[in-house]
């Protein structure tokens, strides 16, 4: 898989959430914050990781996402590829998210 690099991760089964932030402190809390309440309404993979760790600066790159375009979330098959992304300040709601990711069937 891709997505290898990612050690500190145990992949689970099934699509993915991801949340990327600049590693601002606002971004940081914010993401932190919609990824409790993500979590609330799934059972899916939900990770939170920072442009400025080693994870999330391999995670951007491999999926080509600039650190202007954070905070980021993607929906990532387990074949690595996006189902769906968002970027910006301007988060989609998490039920909108969670939504997505159930469509997903690898």
């Amino acid at each position: 898989m891709g997505l290898d690099f990612l050690e500190d991760i145990v992949d689970e089964e099934g699509a993915a959430i991801y949340l990327i932030h600049d590693g601002g402190g606002y971004q940081e809390r914010r993401l932190t914050e919609y990824s409790e309440e993500l979590k609330k309404l799934t059972r899916k993979q939900v990770i939170v990781f920072s442009m400025r760790e080693r994870d999330g600066a391999q995670l951007a790159d491999f999926y080509n996402i600039l650190e202007e375009q954070l905070p980021a979330i993607i929906i990532v098959r387990d074949t690595d590829e996006l189902a769906a992304e968002w970027y910006g300040l301007d988060l989609p709601q998490p039920d909108q998210v969670v939504f997505e990711a159930d469509q997903v069937s690898d």
